[in-house]
């Protein structure tokens, strides 16, 4: 039964539990089965949001031995901690693991793949890899501004050259019309 364990600062109601887990020998084949799916990204400000949906196929309850997120930056490799640690997986059930993940490169690809290993009876029961998340970055907003900044060059000279041009002609005729001027004055005063 849950029991009210009051509320936080912020108002958020707060209910505790208490679970028993007990472990049971069943004689049989123990079939360990663990499908670690392909990571999801999403992009918050200049890190990925990574999760990770892993579900337990097999008979047996798996606890996650050090989920880890491996990403690949050409030659470079880091990994990152899934978490929550320490979770275990009932037979048929899954749960998601996250990571965040940055920098960001500007241009380049990056390599997504989620690891863990799985204990029964916090014994090793084997190695699971998920399949390969690729993203790649490019500055799309960055080279798309260049183009329209480009563009709106391009039509300026080639549109507008003309009526600068014509302005430039009458701005010369005006000086060539004053320059006549002073000197029929200055011929006229001597």
């Amino acid at each position: 039964a849950a029991r009210d364990a009051g509320a936080t600062s912020t108002g958020l109601a707060v209910q505790t539990r208490v679970a028993l887990i007990v472990d049971i020998t069943v004689p049989g084949k123990i079939s360990v089965a663990l499908d670690v799916g392909r990571p999801v990204a999403r992009r918050h400000g200049g890190h990925e949001a990574v999760t990770v949906t892993i579900t337990n196929h097999g008979n047996v309850m798996l606890t996650l031995a050090a989920p880890t997120l491996q990403v690949r930056n050409g030659a470079r490799s880091t990994s990152e901690s899934l978490g929550p640690a320490g979770v275990y997986i009932l037979p048929g059930g899954q749960t998601t693991v996250t990571a965040n993940y940055s920098p960001l490169p500007l241009i380049g690809t990056l390599r997504l793949i989620a690891r863990t290993k799985a204990l029964v009876n916090a014994r090793f029961a084997g190695r699971f890899t998920s399949p390969t998340l690729t993203l790649n970055f490019f500055p799309w907003t960055g080279l798309i501004v260049l183009l329209v900044a480009l563009v709106a060059l391009v039509a300026l000279v080639v549109f507008g050259r003309r009526p600068f041009a014509r302005r430039w002609a009458q701005r010369r005729e005006e000086r060539q019309l004053v320059t006549d001027l002073r000197r029929r004055r200055a011929l006229k005063t001597n």
